[in-house]
């Protein structure tokens, strides 16, 4: 198999292979190339193999979605891996991702029941944690001096006692500016 540390040479592969296969990306993505850019890519691509560079064609073909824009090199390159048994490189995200698959790899059907129980259990012990916080007196302390409990007297210290008027006073601006 081709690969990035492959110690076996690649098959040669035709000038005409590479120039054909370039005229068909480009001819799919609606691209007419200059001589220099069609020298480019003949140079970068003449060192795959045959199988490799069909692959990367056509996997480039099915992939790009940018009508009018020559795909870059890399993306054409990234396209030509074949597995050592000759099939395609499988994009196998959505069969490891699939929720299906993931509980069934964990030998479990997780239901919707068992979630909101864990979500109650959960917002339970987060209850009990505030309120042993707010039992403790350097806890409340602390929150009142910072203003940062909502339920604790005291008015948090970032907030100005003309917000409101400040606030009115930038949205006016605004509107006189032209921004709003």
């Amino acid at each position: 198999m081709d690969g990035p540390n492959s110690t076996t040479p690649p098959s040669p592969t035709s000038p005409k292979l590479v120039l054909a296969s370039i005229a068909k990306i480009a001819s799919a993505v609606n691209v007419s190339l200059p001589e220099g850019t069609i020298a480019v890519y003949l140079e970068r691509l003449i060192s795959l193999s045959p199988e490799r560079l069909i692959q990367a064609v056509n996997r480039t073909i099915d992939d790009w979605r940018m009508a009018g824009l020559m795909p870059p090199i890399p993306f054409i390159l990234d396209r030509s891996w074949i597995r050592p048994d000759g099939d395609e490189v499988v994009d196998d995200a959505p069969r490891i991702f699939s929720r299906d698959r993931l509980l069934a790899a964990a030998g479990e059907k997780i239901g919707h029941a068992e979630v909101e129980q864990w979500l109650a259990e959960a917002k339970q012990a987060q209850q009990e944690h505030m309120a042993k916080l707010e039992a403790d007196p350097r806890w409340r302390a602390m929150a009142e001096r910072r203003g940062a409990f909502p339920g604790l007297p005291g008015k948090p210290s970032r907030v100005h006692e003309d917000a409101e008027e400040r606030a009115g006073w930038a949205r006016d601006q605004a509107k006189k500016q032209g921004w709003r």
